[in-house]
Protein backbone atom coordinates (compact mmCIF):
# COMPACT_ATOMS: atom_id res chain seq x y z
CA UNK A 1 0.00 0.00 0.00
CA UNK A 2 2.73 2.49 0.96
CA UNK A 3 4.56 1.39 -2.09
CA UNK A 4 1.55 2.25 -4.07
CA UNK A 5 1.65 5.65 -2.63
CA UNK A 6 4.83 6.23 -3.23
CA UNK A 7 4.76 5.42 -6.63
CA UNK A 8 1.45 7.91 -7.25
CA UNK A 9 3.23 10.69 -5.65
CA UNK A 10 6.69 10.28 -7.25
CA UNK A 11 4.13 10.27 -10.93
CA UNK A 12 2.37 13.49 -9.56
CA UNK A 13 5.81 15.27 -8.91
CA UNK A 14 7.39 14.32 -12.43
CA UNK A 15 4.36 14.92 -13.90
CA UNK A 16 3.65 18.13 -12.64
CA UNK A 17 7.25 19.50 -13.00
CA UNK A 18 7.61 18.65 -16.41
CA UNK A 19 4.38 20.34 -17.44
CA UNK A 20 4.90 23.00 -15.51
CA UNK A 21 8.46 23.57 -16.95
CA UNK A 22 7.07 23.83 -20.42
CA UNK A 23 4.10 25.46 -19.72
CA UNK A 24 6.32 28.62 -18.20
CA UNK A 25 9.18 28.63 -21.01
CA UNK A 26 6.01 28.53 -23.72
CA UNK A 27 4.47 31.24 -21.91
CA UNK A 28 7.66 33.38 -21.24
CA UNK A 29 8.19 32.95 -25.35
CA UNK A 30 5.09 34.17 -26.49
CA UNK A 31 4.79 37.38 -23.88
CA UNK A 32 8.57 38.52 -25.61
CA UNK A 33 11.85 39.64 -23.61
CA UNK A 34 10.19 43.35 -22.95
CA UNK A 35 8.95 42.00 -19.10
CA UNK A 36 5.25 41.64 -20.54
CA UNK A 37 2.56 39.15 -19.13
CA UNK A 38 4.65 36.22 -19.57
CA UNK A 39 7.53 37.37 -17.21
CA UNK A 40 4.69 37.76 -14.02
CA UNK A 41 5.66 35.11 -11.24
CA UNK A 42 2.75 32.47 -11.19
CA UNK A 43 1.64 29.87 -8.97
CA UNK A 44 -0.11 26.11 -8.19
CA UNK A 45 -0.63 24.24 -6.11
CA UNK A 46 -2.04 20.49 -6.40
CA UNK A 47 -3.13 18.62 -3.53
CA UNK A 48 -1.49 15.58 -2.79
CA UNK A 49 -3.19 14.66 0.75
CA UNK A 50 -6.28 16.69 1.22
CA UNK A 51 -7.08 18.30 4.81
CA UNK A 52 -9.49 16.56 6.66
CA UNK A 53 -12.87 18.90 7.26
CA UNK A 54 -14.99 21.67 5.20
CA UNK A 55 -13.71 24.45 3.43
CA UNK A 56 -13.28 26.78 6.92
CA UNK A 57 -11.11 23.77 7.81
CA UNK A 58 -8.20 25.78 8.57
CA UNK A 59 -10.34 28.52 10.50
CA UNK A 60 -9.48 26.51 14.23
CA UNK A 61 -5.83 28.13 13.95
CA UNK A 62 -5.35 31.79 15.55
CA UNK A 63 -2.02 32.28 13.55
CA UNK A 64 0.59 30.77 10.34
CA UNK A 65 3.86 30.24 11.21
CA UNK A 66 6.65 29.74 8.39
CA UNK A 67 8.56 26.40 9.01
CA UNK A 68 11.45 25.28 7.77
CA UNK A 69 12.25 24.74 4.12
CA UNK A 70 15.11 22.35 2.97
CA UNK A 71 16.35 21.87 -0.18
CA UNK A 72 15.54 18.79 -1.19
CA UNK A 73 17.75 18.94 -4.64
CA UNK A 74 21.30 17.79 -3.59
CA UNK A 75 22.29 21.21 -3.75
CA UNK A 76 20.93 22.64 -6.60
CA UNK A 77 18.77 25.70 -4.80
CA UNK A 78 20.88 28.73 -4.45
CA UNK A 79 20.86 29.79 -0.59
CA UNK A 80 19.54 33.39 -1.55
CA UNK A 81 16.69 31.74 -2.70
CA UNK A 82 15.29 30.05 0.27
CA UNK A 83 15.70 33.72 1.96
CA UNK A 84 13.67 35.43 -1.44
CA UNK A 85 11.11 32.56 -0.70
CA UNK A 86 10.79 32.74 3.27
CA UNK A 87 10.15 36.97 2.77
CA UNK A 88 7.88 36.32 -0.17
CA UNK A 89 5.74 33.95 2.05
CA UNK A 90 5.14 36.00 4.83
CA UNK A 91 4.24 39.51 2.82
CA UNK A 92 2.00 36.97 0.92
CA UNK A 93 0.30 35.76 4.23
CA UNK A 94 -0.07 39.05 5.52
CA UNK A 95 -1.59 40.70 2.51
CA UNK A 96 -4.17 37.79 1.77
CA UNK A 97 -4.94 38.94 5.47
CA UNK A 98 -4.10 36.09 7.13
CA UNK A 99 -3.26 35.20 10.76
CA UNK A 100 -0.03 35.55 11.51
CA UNK A 101 0.38 36.78 14.95
CA UNK A 102 1.46 34.31 17.72
CA UNK A 103 -0.11 32.69 20.45
CA UNK A 104 -3.19 30.56 20.32
CA UNK A 105 -3.85 27.87 18.10
CA UNK A 106 -0.61 27.75 15.09
CA UNK A 107 0.10 25.94 12.04
CA UNK A 108 3.14 25.68 10.68
CA UNK A 109 3.75 25.93 6.84
CA UNK A 110 7.19 23.26 6.11
CA UNK A 111 8.47 21.85 3.36
CA UNK A 112 11.03 20.33 0.51
CA UNK A 113 12.40 21.89 -2.04
CA UNK A 114 12.05 19.24 -4.90
CA UNK A 115 13.17 20.54 -8.35
CA UNK A 116 14.87 23.87 -8.51
CA UNK A 117 14.64 24.48 -12.32
CA UNK A 118 15.62 27.91 -14.85
CA UNK A 119 12.10 28.56 -14.56
CA UNK A 120 10.11 27.27 -12.04
CA UNK A 121 10.66 25.49 -8.69
CA UNK A 122 8.48 22.81 -7.00
CA UNK A 123 8.47 21.88 -3.10
CA UNK A 124 6.09 19.64 -1.14
CA UNK A 125 4.69 21.80 1.28
CA UNK A 126 3.17 20.33 4.59
CA UNK A 127 0.76 22.20 6.59
CA UNK A 128 1.23 20.99 10.37
CA UNK A 129 -0.55 21.92 13.53
CA UNK A 130 2.12 23.12 15.59
CA UNK A 131 0.55 21.86 19.10
CA UNK A 132 0.44 17.99 18.05
CA UNK A 133 3.05 17.80 15.06
CA UNK A 134 0.06 16.06 13.19
CA UNK A 135 0.66 16.64 9.50
CA UNK A 136 -2.96 17.51 8.40
CA UNK A 137 -2.55 18.18 4.89
CA UNK A 138 0.22 17.56 1.74
CA UNK A 139 0.56 19.63 -1.53
CA UNK A 140 3.00 20.19 -4.18
CA UNK A 141 3.40 23.94 -4.86
CA UNK A 142 4.81 25.59 -8.43
CA UNK A 143 6.24 28.84 -8.60
CA UNK A 144 7.05 29.67 -12.09
CA UNK A 145 8.29 32.12 -14.63
CA UNK A 146 8.96 32.73 -17.92
CA UNK A 147 11.99 35.65 -17.20
CA UNK A 148 15.47 34.29 -18.53
CA UNK A 149 17.16 36.15 -16.52
CA UNK A 150 18.62 34.20 -13.49
CA UNK A 151 18.68 36.92 -11.27
CA UNK A 152 15.23 38.24 -11.96
CA UNK A 153 13.79 34.35 -12.39
CA UNK A 154 15.03 34.04 -8.84
CA UNK A 155 12.86 36.29 -7.11
CA UNK A 156 9.91 35.84 -9.72
CA UNK A 157 9.92 32.07 -8.59
CA UNK A 158 9.86 32.72 -5.11
CA UNK A 159 6.83 34.53 -5.06
CA UNK A 160 5.14 32.49 -7.24
CA UNK A 161 5.67 29.55 -5.41
CA UNK A 162 4.44 31.39 -2.11
CA UNK A 163 1.68 32.78 -3.77
CA UNK A 164 0.93 28.84 -4.34
CA UNK A 165 1.44 28.17 -1.12
CA UNK A 166 -1.14 30.59 0.23
CA UNK A 167 -3.55 30.06 -2.16
CA UNK A 168 -3.58 26.64 -1.09
CA UNK A 169 -4.18 27.52 2.97
CA UNK A 170 -6.52 30.13 1.95
CA UNK A 171 -8.47 27.96 -0.63
CA UNK A 172 -9.27 25.86 3.00
CA UNK A 173 -9.55 28.80 5.39
CA UNK A 174 -12.92 31.10 5.98
CA UNK A 175 -13.49 33.74 4.47
CA UNK A 176 -12.13 36.91 5.79
CA UNK A 177 -14.42 40.95 6.07
CA UNK A 178 -12.61 42.95 4.32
Amino acid sequence: MRTRQTFYCTLLLVLTAGLSGCISIKVGDVGGGSGGWGHRSKGSFSVVRPIPGGRDALGVYDGIRVGRFVDGTGGRVPPAFMNQFATALRKKLKDEDLPTRPGGRTLVVRGTLMRYGDADVIAGVQLVDAATSRVLGVANCTGSTGERNPAKAMGKKAKGLAKAVVDWIDSRYPERND
